[in-house]
Formats: structure tokens, C-alpha cells, sequence
């Protein structure tokens, strides 16, 4: 049974990991209760096609609790199990899954005889799998009607792996299973080009299983690395051995984070799947951009960026607020335009319409919330003159510098807005006008600025620093999520004070929580134990620059070009020089330095997917003066590195790229005594694939909807597959193995196989009508309504066809995410036909 009924929503994980087979237990229970009472909701009459026969084979039978599980493996043994599964088959055997998670993580597997009194093992302990594996999770399990083990589960986040055991062809002596033997097959599912997980496995009445996943892998390009749910049909029996009946079919072609996908065998051997979706739900934004006179271009490219429009590449941008709404996300969006300043937002027809819903300026911030009906989701552009810092209103009437950077103070007032420092929602913050939140939706805020949080820069002012600290822990209070924006770069000289990072790294304390001991754009460690040492949760994203396409990794030039930055005094700092040359005319070398001291280059920007590559020489005391390098490492140094050389060293150094922001560092560093060699280091023809524009505003708009889609509201949706009707009478161009879905020749859009069990059509050739099936019975169904929370479902289906959905809803705690959640159920009577 499930151990707890009410589990706790936390902040820092807004998807909570139930294993499904604490809630198929207690699935089964309502299974039961329900065949004593009416129907608790009728479907629609969409389903009307799942009504015809009754008859099923029963699948996701017998999954037994996970404390009996536990205890049984006591029985084994077992070394440290994690992710236990026990399935129980008709001859009262339980067939036992878990992951055996050390620093090799295995996959195990044992059969247990259960009897009056005592239980016998049959198969020990056995490997299933290989052993090669960093991490492995999910195990999935059903057994099918001749007592044979379907397992499905993932290397983690990349592989998702299948292999079906049959333990008659073992000798059930108790010892470790003949796997050899057992095996019967093993097929990889999904592997490549992608992030992929939970997986989930269903076995019909022919002994063909159906297997459903989370993945990302989007050959098109058109979801911006959103989570799908995909689908796949196997077979083996003795006439045709192993089989692809159905190959990797997308079921949910459109934007929006999905998540814990569940499947069971529904009447006529239609497959019931069942997962997490966030369409359906409302997010609202709050843009805070910078008006000073640096920032014209991302005006033009942010308008474009949220409403559509010309970028200032040329190309033209559909926007996120359109392209959200089409896959049934509600937008809510104000773009507030910091000290009030029109004029970059009025140069931008991008702009225009947004300016005309904001007043033409002429108005602040609006008296009532935006998603009170369908029309009215835009706030526009509006002018924002009073902020909050120090607890007080701080005025910031127009101007073209100081007051239009205020981006901190502006972040602490539209997060008091919804939740002030008295802790009353909505907030009441001093200043004389308020932000007005929709209460319903996901709350993200956009600060957007190339310079330090209070006043611009310089940026690492008290100032700042407090601004950023007021704001992080007003958001964090407030449940809203930071997702800050850096611009193309900082006013001002290159140097510590007021180069890109310092305004960076204001954004990423804002963003995750404040670092006071290294200044940079790492990853933050937040450990919870105060407001300010807790994740706010959000993400830095980087506005395109052209001074990216720039670089200068060869140093022909000279000297160290823009681009590159220079850590601590300029006696400490990198040169290039021509004495001592790796190629070309000019090589990169280390300061002239003395005992611990140190001298470090570093290079920060938006890649591309690809390849670094670097020669490198070092002439230094061997084992204790080095030339490290580290990749997005801001604490670099002989105990935290990517690679490290000393004594007398020459190479070439390569690794590959991932796309994203990353920081690449290259310090020499010497310790208390003894120096050698020439006791430098030089590096040449530094290679980096760097994003162009176009791709570094694709990483930006994927990173934004991929943040927005996995923070909005989730809800329970349902499809219904009839693999066997497009099997049995499939169209002329589909053949056994295919995919399930098609690509749009013309429009490159995916295309669902949507339909009755059989259609009928007047054939090509004029030979008269025929017939096809379609593999989409019901497609797409919301279950779940409202604007809350339903994480982990499960499905199953009964001897009547009836279909039994269970979740875990936190919609009572809407919109934080701490509290107790309760367990929903939902029971559809195909039959009624929405009677």
C-alpha cells in the first residue's frame, strides 16, 4: 500500500518522485471499490470506440507492495538495493527488479516461490544487463502469460534498454540464473540524440509489450528541447522470434513539459497511457529592462523574442507568447521599462503593438490582474518609476543611465507585489503602485540589463550587493522563480570592476542564491539551511553579441584581445609575446610570477555544439608548479580542475563542447618554493566553437520555454493507442517497424496517426472502397482541470474495459509548492459514452 497518502510538495523538487508501484497497489484497491458503485466520471463520447468487447488480458498484474519487496530481498542478500519492483505471476511466484547501486551500478533480478509458511528461492541474485553503466534507474516490470520477465529500464538520462527473461530455462536451483539461457532477447529502445527517462512497460493478450518513455529527441528542431512522451510496440514469439512491431512513435507533438508517463492494456488491446503535462496551465512574466542607452538592440530582439517580429539578424521569430498559447499555455506578460524611459522600446516596431496595450507609456503599472478572461493576457509595455530597496520606495524618474538600471530594487518590488515582508499576499510593498499578479499563475520575473544591479556599474558596490539580497529573498518568499537575462556587454573598460561576469554574477545569486566568496557564473551550492542560502530556482540566460564572432584565439594580434578577462593585479596577467612561440608569430604566456602566486586567463560566451582544442607548453617544477585548465570551474586550483600539466610538458589538448554558456580557465599556479625550468606556461591557436547570433538567440528562446513549460501548473492527460488496427490494416506507406508518426514533407511538421479502428476510403486506382486503421484512438485528453498540481499518475484497466487513473494533486497548496498534496482518482466508463 502506499506508506503515505498526503507526501510534501518542496520547492526545490516541483516533481515528486512516487514510484508507480506504490500507487498501482493502491489502484488496485479502487479497482476493486469500484466495481461496487457507479462510475466516479463518465468519458466523453471520444471514447466510444473502446466499447465494442470487453475482453482484455490483464497487464501491470500482481505488483506487490514495496515493503514486502524490501523484505524479500533481505532474503538475498541484497548489496545496497535502490528502485525495488516485484511482480507476482499466476503461479504465485514474485519476480524481483531492483538496481544494486554502487560505484558499478547493476541490474538485478531473482524469483522467489511464495508458499504457506515458507519461501523458496528459485533464481538468486543475477545480473541483468551490462555492467558498463555510470548510473542506471526506473526499472520497469510485467510478466507475460507464459511466466516469462519483460524488463524495461534507463541508463540514465541517455539509454532507455529492454530485455525479456524466461526463468523456465533455468534450473531453479536457487544459485544465480543462467542469464545466457534466460535471455531471450535484449533490444536498446532509445539511445542517441536526446535526454530520456522514466520509462514504463505493458504486456497485451499476444504477449506483445508496449513501452512508454519520457524523451527529448525532436529531429525537427520544433520544441526547443521540450520533454515528449514517446511510444514502442515488441514481440517475440517462436514462429517470428523477435520483433519491432512499432518503432519509436512521438505521442505528444507539441511544446509543454511532460514527465511520468504510466501504460496499461485497455479492451482490445488498445493502449491506455496516461502522464504529467503542463499545457493547460498559466504562466505570467514580468520583463524589468534596462533603458539606459546601451541596451537598443535587445529592446529591438526582447520584443521580438516574447510577441514575434524581425530580429535584428533579419530573420523573423514567431515569439514565445504565441508559440506557448498555440500549445494551450496561457501567457500573461508586462514588460516594465525601468525609470520610465520610452525611448529604446518606441525606436522598435517589434515594440509597437506591446506599446499601445501599455498606454503609450502615459500609465504604470496596471490596478487589476491580467487572465480574467481570454482577451485580456497582456499588460504591454508600461513605464515603471518606484521601486523598492532598504525596505523604503525608492523614486527612479527618467533618465538615460543610473535610474533606468535598477533592475535589483526592481525585482524586490514586483516580487513584494505578490508576497511584501509581513508575509501578506498579495504584498503591499511602500511604493504607491503595485504589480498585480494573476493568484492562479506560475510566476516567472525577467530582469534584463548589461550593467550591475543598483544604478549600473561599476558592479560589485554595497549597493548591489544588498539590492540583489533584498531580491533573491523576496522571490524565494514569494514562490516566484528569477530567470535574469544578460546583455551584450557592460558599459565601461574590461576590468574587474566592470567587465561582463561582475553583472553575471550579481544575476546568478539573484537567480539560484548569493555566493559572497567567488564572483563568477558557476552553479551555486545552496544548502537550505536559511532564505538566503536557498535556490530561488531560476536560470541566467545570455542575450546574443556579436563581439562573440571576435575572438581572437591565436593571439596573431598581438596582446590578449576583448573578449578575453584577466584576473587580479596586471603584474599578474597574461601577455602575448613572440620570444618563446608554439605557432604563428605570437603565443600566449603566463605572468612573470613568484612563489603562490598565481596568474589566470579565462574566456566566458555562448557555444555552439562542437569541439576545444588548445597546444599547450609548460616548463615548471614538476608535481608541484602546474598549468591548469578548468571548464566552468570558479574555483579553479591544484585540488578542482579539468586537466593539469607540469615539469617540462607540450600537447594538444581536445574536448568536446556542449551548446550553452560556458567559462573556460587557464592558470598557471605556483606553490611556497622552488622554481625550474622557465616556470611559465604559454597556450596557442585556442580553438571554440562559438555560437553565431542566430544560435545564441536559439539558446536563449529554448531556455526560456523550456523554463517556462517545466514551471508552469502540471495536469493529468490521457491517449489511447489501437496498435493492432494499423497493424492488421495498415495504409499503403507504413510497414512493420516504422515509426508511428510521419514528417510533413511540405511543412516539416509532425503528423499523428489519428482515427477510428477502421476507416474507410475510395482506393488510388478506382478499384472501389477499402479500409485502413489508424494507431490514435483518443488523442491528447485533458483529465485533471484547474491550475494546480497532478504529478505521478497511473492507469489501469479493469475486466470491463473500465479505465482507472490515480495521481497526486497539490492544487489545494496552488501556487507554493510546499504542503500536503492528496491522492485523486478518476475511473472512465467507455461504455456510458458521456451518459
Amino acid at each position: 500500500m502506499v506508506a503515505s497518502l498526503t507526501p510534501t510538495l518542496t520547492a526545490e523538487n516541483n516533481r515528486i518522485e512516487i514510484k508507480q508501484s506504490q500507487l498501482a497497489a493502491t489502484l488496485a484497491l479502487l479497482m476493486l471499490s469500484a466495481l461496487l458503485a457507479p462510475s466516479l466520471l463518465t468519458a466523453s463520447g471520444e471514447l466510444d470506440e473502446l466499447a465494442n468487447e470487453p475482453t482484455r488480458f490483464p497487464t501491470a498484474n500482481g505488483t506487490i507492495d514495496d515493503s514486502d519487496a524490501q523484505t524479500l530481498l533481505t532474503n538475498l542478500n541484497a548489496n545496497n538495493p535502490i528502485d525495488v519492483m516485484g511482480v507476482m505471476d499466476d503461479s504465485n511466484r514474485i519476480h524481483l527488479v531492483w538496481i544494486e547501486n554502487t560505484s558499478t551500478p547493476l541490474l538485478r533480478y531473482a524469483l522467489i516461490q511464495i508458499s504457506t509458511g515458507v519461501d523458496t528461492v528459485l533464481i538468486s541474485t543475477t545480473q541483468v544487463g551490462g555492467s558498463n553503466a555510470s548510473s542506471l534507474s526506473g526499472p520497469s516490470m510485467v510478466i507475460d502469460s507464459q511466466g516469462r520477465a519483460h524488463i524495461v529500464w534507463e541508463v540514465t538520462d541517455t539509454d532507455i534498454l529492454y530485455t525479456l527473461l524466461d526463468p523456465s530455462e533455468d534450473d531453479l536451483d536457487g544459485s544465480s540464473g543462467d542469464i545466457q539461457n534466460m535471455t531471450i532477447a535484449s533490444h536498446t529502445v532509445a539511445d542517441g540524440s536526446g535526454t530520456r527517462n522514466s520509462p514504463d512497460i505493458a504486456v497485451d493478450s499476444f504477449d506483445a509489450v508496449h513501452i512508454v518513455w519520457v524523451d527529448t529527441y525532436d529531429p525537427q528542431g520544433l520544441y526547443f528541447g521540450s520533454p515528449l512522451i514517446y511510444y514502442c510496440m515488441l514481440s517475440h514469439d517462436a514462429n517470428n522470434g523477435f520483433q519491432v512491431l512499432i518503432n519509436s512513435t512521438m505521442v505528444t507533438p507539441a511544446l509543454g513539459h511532460r514527465g511520468n508517463p504510466a501504460i496499461s492494456i485497455g479492451a482490445n488491446n488498445t493502449a491506455v497511457i496516461v502522464w504529467e503535462d503542463t499545457r493547460g496551465s498559466i504562466v505570467e512574466y514580468v520583463g524589468l529592462l534596462d533603458s539606459s542607452g546601451s541596451m537598443t538592440t535587445e529592446w529591438a530582439d526582447m520584443c521580438a523574442v516574447f510577441y514575434g517580429g524581425i530580429l535584428t539578424t533579419g530573420e523573423n521569430f514567431a515569439g514565445i507568447k504565441p508559440m506557448l498559447e498555440a500549445a494551450n499555455i496561457t501567457v500573461l506578460e508586462t514588460l516594465y521599462t525601468l525609470s520610465g524611459n520610452m525611448h529604446n522600446a518606441n525606436q522598435h516596431t517589434n515594440c509597437a503593438n506591446a506599446i499601445t496595450i501599455g498606454d503609450d507609456g502615459s500609465n504604470g503599472p496596471r490596478s487589476t490582474y491580467l487572465g480574467q478572461n481570454v482577451t485580456d493576457t497582456s499588460g504591454g509595455i508600461r513605464p515603471l518609476t518606484e521601486v523598492m530597496y532598504n525596505g523604503s520606495a525608492l523614486s527612479i524618474p527618467s533618465d538615460w543611465g543610473y535610474n533606468s538600471e535598477m533592475w535589483g530594487p526592481g525585482s524586490t518590488w514586483v516580487c513584494e507585489s505578490w508576497r511584501d515582508s509581513s508575509g501578506s499576499m498579495p504584498g503591499n510593498p511602500a511604493t504607491a503602485i503595485d504589480h498585480a499578479w494573476n493568484p492562479n499563475a506560475t510566476k516567472l520575473i525577467l530582469p534584463v540589463s548589461d550593467e550591475g544591479p543598483f544604478g549600473g556599474s561599476p558592479a560589485l558596490n554595497a549597493d548591489d550587493y544588498q539590492s540583489i539580497d533584498e531580491a533573491h529573498d523576496a522571490c524565494l518568499q514569494a514562490g516566484i522563480t528569477p530567470v535574469p537575462v544578460a546583455g551584450t556587454t557592460s558599459y565601461g573598460p574590461n576590468t574587474n570592476t566592470y567587465e561582463d561576469t561582475s553583472v553575471r554574477y550579481h544575476m546568478m545569486n539573484l537567480a539560484q542564491c548569493p555566493d559572497m566568496n567567488n564572483i563568477g557564473i558557476h552553479t551555486r551550492t545552496c544548502d537550505g539551511t536559511s532564505v538566503r542560502n536557498t535556490s530561488a530556482g531560476g536560470e541566467l540566460f545570455y542575450y546574443p553579441t556579436e563581439e562573440l564572432t571576435e575572438f581572437h584565439g591565436d593571439f596573431e594580434v598581438g596582446y590578449i584581445a576583448n573578449g578575453w578577462t584577466q584576473a587580479g593585479p596586471s603584474n599578474y596577467w597574461w601577455f602575448a609575446q613572440s620570444d618563446r612561440i608554439i605557432d604563428g608569430n605570437y603565443t600566449a604566456q603566463s605572468a612573470n610570477l613568484t612563489h603562490n602566486q598565481y596568474s589566470t586567463l579565462e574566456y566566458a560566451g555562448a557555444m555552439a555544439s562542437g569541439t576545444i582544442s588548445f597546444n599547450y607548453s609548460v616548463s615548471s617544477e614538476a608535481n608541484y608548479d602546474y598549468l591548469l585548465f578548468c571548464i566552468d570551474n570558479p574555483n579553479c586550483s591544484r585540488s578542482s580542475f579539468t586537466s593539469a600539466w607540469s615539469g617540462e610538458s607540450n600537447g594538444t589538448y581536445t574536448a568536446t563542447v556542449s551548446p550553452g554558456y560556458h567559462t573556460y580557465t587557464w592558470k598557471y599556479v605556483k606553490d611556497g618554493s622552488v622554481s625550474h625550468g622557465n616556470d611559465s606556461a604559454w597556450i596557442d591557436n585556442v580553438q571554440l566553437p562559438i555560437a553565431s547570433y542566430t544560435e545564441e538567440m536559439n539558446n536563449m528562446v529554448s531556455a526560456i520555454i523550456n523554463i517556462t513549460t517545466g514551471s508552469g501548473a502540471t495536469n493529468t492527460f490521457l491517449t489511447v493507442l489501437n496498435p493492432y488496427s494499423i497493424l492488421s490494416n495498415p495504409r499503403s506507406s507504413w510497414s512493420v517497424g516504422d515509426s508511428g508518426h510521419t514528417i510533413d514533407e511540405n511543412t516539416g511538421q509532425y503528423q499523428e496517426d489519428i482515427g477510428p479502428d477502421t476507416d474507410w476510403y475510395w482506393r488510388e486506382d478506382g478499384g472501389g472502397w477499402d479500409t485502413v486503421g489508424h494507431l490514435v484512438l483518443v488523442n491528447d485528453t485533458q483529465i485533471s482541470k484547474g491550475h494546480g498540481w497532478a504529478l505521478n499518475p497511473d492507469v489501469n484497466v479493469d475486466e470491463d474495459g473500465n479505465i482507472h487513473i490515480v495521481w497526486i494533486d497539490g492544487r489545494s497548496e496552488f501556487p507554493s509548492k510546499d504542503g500536503p498534496s492528496q491522492l485523486h482518482y478518476m475511473q472512465l466508463d467507455p461504455d456510458r459514452q458521456g451518459e
